[in-house]
């Protein structure tokens, strides 16, 4: 479906107010998308002998000493992309809700989507500051992902439903979601045979899932943008014409 389609049946009855919010609103996510990709990248650069093979996101969340370098302001830089990254997460999901109230079945899943994509926000960045036992660890580390993972996959489904959306929308999603599954089954495949294998294999994975998720979460926001720009235009045209 085009832009001008989803302006018109999604964004073109809402307040000029309203459409304003919003494009503030996807145009700040974008950003603040874009800037995570540069923090973590940064963070991974200033990681002492970093290697995309034996280096990963938990390796980051505490400051320590590696052949007499601190990681300090790798810490620093990964802690400020998680916390932005799940808030904006958040505040994303939550966002989302509004636009799908008009059929039941969309209605609920919508519903259910947002909670999984707002509870996922404290418990992934609680994955980079507690510091208890590692079974408690684990806990977050499977929680998390697993949350915001059910959140897109709910969203996909409601995307593919409501069928208003453009499609680069719901398959940039759809195909975010087919990678977790994979992700999930490799992932499990390594740990059973343990070793170095499963240790590189997770921090390869989880790097480059964690990346095209964020780069993904760009696409939606540009799109999202785009709408509500089309829509904005099309309420002046109204007004000119009226």
């Amino acid at each position: 479906m085009k832009l001008e389609q989803a302006a018109e049946t999604m964004f073109r009855d809402l307040s000029k107010r309203r459409l304003k919010m919003l494009e503030y609103f996807y145009e700040s996510f974008t950003v603040i998308m874009l800037l995570v990709i540069l923090l973590v990248s940064f963070s991974f650069s200033f990681y002492p002998e970093f290697s995309c093979l034996k280096t990963g996101f938990c390796d980051l969340r505490e400051v320590r000493e590696i052949n007499g370098e601190s990681t300090l302001i790798s810490t620093m830089l990964l802690r400020t992309a998680i916390i932005l990254l799940f808030m904006s997460l958040m505040m994303f999901f939550s966002v989302l809700l509004m636009f799908f109230q008009e059929k039941k079945k969309t209605k609920y899943l919508s519903w259910i989507g947002t909670f999984f994509g707002v509870v996922q926000g404290p418990i992934n960045i609680i994955i980079f500051f507690e510091r208890g036992a590692f079974e408690f660890h684990m806990i977050f580390v499977i929680m998390g992902p697993l949350l915001l993972n059910l959140a897109i996959m709910i969203y996909t489904a409601v995307f593919f439903i409501d069928k208003r959306l453009p499609k680069i929308l719901k398959y940039s999603f759809l195909v975010l979601s087919i990678v977790a599954i994979v992700f999930s089954i490799i992932v499990g495949i390594a740990a059973s045979i343990g070793g170095t294998f499963n240790a590189q294999t997770q921090r390869l994975g989880n790097s480059l899932f964690n990346y095209l998720s964020v780069i993904t979460y760009v696409l939606q926001g540009i799109i999202f943008f785009l709408i509500v720009r089309k829509a904005e235009k099309m309420q002046e045209m109204d007004l000119s014409n009226s």
